[in-house]
């Protein structure tokens, strides 16, 4: 049985409320890690702290971030070079549930049905839409 693990690096404790807020929704997130870049963190202490959540026993990792181009970003991609994963950017809690759900419960693995649910769970609703209103 292949070992997945969801690895979620963001700007401060964003990716930890996150993993809590999904655990209210679906229980026990198991095989996810957070770590949080700090604002008195070098790439480097960062990397090791992040090195730290990695072990050898994972066969493919997903990398869910906050930013493009960011810290984190970086740090992820950093990781490609030495194991199997993906990085995916823009994290955000129908990202990680469904992450959660195909990648870690039923280890199918498609990236653009993440992207897909991930972009459907942005909606525009104003007061005309909420009062039936033109």
């Amino acid at each position: 049985m292949k070992k997945n693990k969801i690895v979620v690096l963001t700007h401060g404790q964003f990716g930890q409320s996150l993993i809590d807020s999904a655990a209210m929704i679906i229980g026990q997130l198991e095989s996810v890690v957070f770590e949080g870049l700090q604002s008195d963190d070098t790439p480097e202490s960062f990397r090791e702290r992040v090195t730290d959540k990695i072990n050898s026993k994972i066969d493919n990792v997903l990398f869910l971030v906050d930013l493009y181009g960011g810290t984190p970003f970086h740090i992820a991609s950093y990781f490609l070079k030495d194991v199997d994963g993906q990085v995916l950017t823009g994290v955000n809690l129908p990202m990680l549930i469904e992450s959660y759900t195909q990648f870690i419960q039923s280890e199918k693995h498609d990236i653009e049905d993440l992207i897909k649910v991930s972009q459907e769970g942005i909606r525009y609703i104003d007061k005309k839409i909420l009062l039936g209103g033109n």
